[in-house]
């Protein structure tokens, strides 16, 4: 190996190790980030396979329901490779990690069969510095092994097309493809985008005898699709068994009243800025998806400046108000940023305006890594809740009080927290009560300073949150309360309630034990009268 590619290859390495570095930020901290809902849900259900035994059929959530909406590979294998309950969040983030470094090694392996090796290395950095890679790659959610799992369809895909039609690579499609479509059905878009400009590209009519053509042609991977479809069919069966009947993946469709909504495209322009891209690589996206169009028609590659907007089109109605999804277009939008870096590179050469290709390359990997860098601490050390510590302190607190893994209700007293808690879960409250634009009063009704599944996660407990405004419950009955959740809660329980407040609260539930009493907490015992 030449000493200048001995270079490039260390420098290319050392940049993936550095983004790693960041990514283990708040590494120990179950409560950081975005989407805690969702990452603690996991949290909690990764906590209940080691302590009932992994059933791959069915996963429990912090509510106390089982619920089945995808495929629980994720939480599978963090429970398994988790040593203790003390150990999951390490494994949880650990597993997400490993995906998201073999999620880059796909990527470039990818890029370079499409177009070429320095291609290759700019859109790896794109997307391993990609703002919202940074902040989810290390989350406890299952969409960085779905990315996996369908950027491995997309080179198994590319590989059959690209080179030999060998068996094997069709029988590893199947199994790449059907671990995505069962854990999340949508992500897998891209890939069947790319095998249909593939038909379309070989296209000769008549329409007939192409077809039977293209089938002889592409036999393995043909019925490999679809096997993918029954799969599909199979799966959705499977999860109305464990949910009731219900609209399955035409959940998918079934609103489109985003499209008429400016705030969405506005939004959409916002995220390719400051989180799929960033201000630079966006810059780079614009002219790379004009390249693609015009340069490579007839390549597979094509498919990309068509299922780009057709995904945000089409599911719009899930990203809109979840940003992780997104994730799945982030390898491809960063394929086509590295076209345009390489475009850029080249035209500055020609010019005369830079002498070393070597340099340029790295400047513009280091400028486009160090401006996501800076995103990333933006949105997610100022502008997240991760530094508040309620749930750690509700955690060390409780911890001896209450039984592990009983079902509990919980009642808040969502008005009684420092005012530094509500603004740090909403970056639009903060920005508002920085320009005086909302008063105090309107924060607390507007914001949260804390949400549910960090108090049940917190707790180690499986139930209910419910937020008064300042006021004790209107109407505490315990009975109902147990005909509603069929006599299974244990423990009741008050938080953040003043003094004044609690004495009230004594007098309705007279009936029971209080085992636990604090400034912060007020803890009922139903087993216990």
């Amino acid at each position: 190996m030449k000493p200048q590619r001995t270079l490039i290859v260390i420098f290319f390495l050392l940049l993936i190790s550095l983004s790693f570095g960041v990514k283990l930020i708040e590494f120990d901290n179950p409560y950081s980030g975005f989407h805690q809902m969702r990452q603690l849900d996991n949290l909690g259900s990764i906590r209940d396979y080691i302590s009932e035994g992994i059933d791959l059929s069915k996963r429990r959530t912090l509510e106390g329901g089982y619920l089945l909406y995808e495929l629980p590979i994720y939480h599978a294998l963090s429970a398994l490779l988790s040593p203790s309950q003390d150990k999951i969040l390490f494994a949880a983030r650990g597993v997400n990690l490993v995906f998201a470094l073999l999620s880059i090694f796909l990527l470039f392996q990818i890029t370079r069969v499409w177009f070429d090796d320095k291609t290759a290395i700019y859109a790896t950095i794109f997307f391993t510095f990609a703002p919202i890679n940074l902040m989810y790659h290390r989350a406890v959610m299952i969409d960085i092994s779905t990315t996996f799992f369908c950027l491995l369809s997309t080179w198994l895909l590319i590989e059959y097309f690209e080179n030999r039609k060998e068996l094997w690579k069709s029988f590893l499609f199947v199994i790449a493809g059907g671990l995505a479509i069962t854990t999340k059905a949508l992500y897998f878009f891209p890939v069947g985008a790319i095998a249909i400009a593939n038909y379309i590209n070989q296209y000769r009519p008549p329409f007939s005898a192409n077809a039977i053509n293209y089938f002889k042609k592409n036999f393995g991977i043909v019925i490999s699709f679809l096997l993918l479809v029954v799969i599909m069919l199979g799966w959705v069966q499977i999860t109305q068994m464990t949910n009731g009947p219900g609209k399955g993946l035409l959940v998918f469709f079934d609103d489109w009243n985003f499209l008429l909504s400016a705030k969405y495209y506005l939004l959409l322009i916002f995220r390719f800025f400051l989180l799929i891209l960033n201000p630079f690589t966006c810059f780079l996206f614009i002219i790379g998806m004009a390249l693609v169009w015009t340069h490579y028609r007839k390549k597979d590659a094509i498919a990309i400046p068509f299922f780009i907007p057709a995904y945000f089109l089409l599911f719009g109605n899930v990203a809109f108000p979840h940003e992780y999804y997104s994730l799945i277009m982030v390898p491809y939008c960063s394929i086509v940023a590295g076209v345009g870096a390489v475009w850029l590179e080249n035209l500055l050469s020609e010019d005369n305006l830079i002498r070393s290709r070597e340099l340029t390359l790295g400047f513009f990997c280091v400028f486009s890594s160090v401006v996501s860098v800076l995103i990333f601490i933006i949105n997610f050390l100022v502008g997240s809740p991760n530094l508040d510590q309620k749930p750690a302190q509700i955690e060390k607190e409780m911890q001896s009080v209450l039984e592990d893994r009983q079902k509990t209700y919980v009642y808040v007293n969502k008005m009684n927290f420092p005012l530094f808690d509500y603004i740090r879960y909403n970056r639009s409250l903060y920005l508002l009560y920085a320009l005086n634009m909302r008063s105090e009063e309107e924060i607390r009704i507007y914001g949260r300073p804390i949400i549910r599944h960090e108090i049940l996660y917190a707790l180690r407990q499986f139930g209910w949150v419910e937020m008064t405004k300042g006021d004790i419950p209107k109407k505490i009955d315990i009975n109902g309360l147990q005909l509603n959740h069929q006599g299974n809660i244990r423990y009741v329980t008050f938080y953040r309630y003043t003094e004044a407040q609690k004495s009230l609260i004594k007098e309705r539930v007279s009936g029971y034990q209080t085992i636990y009493e604090s400034v912060d907490w007020l803890v009922y015992d139903l087993n216990k009268t």
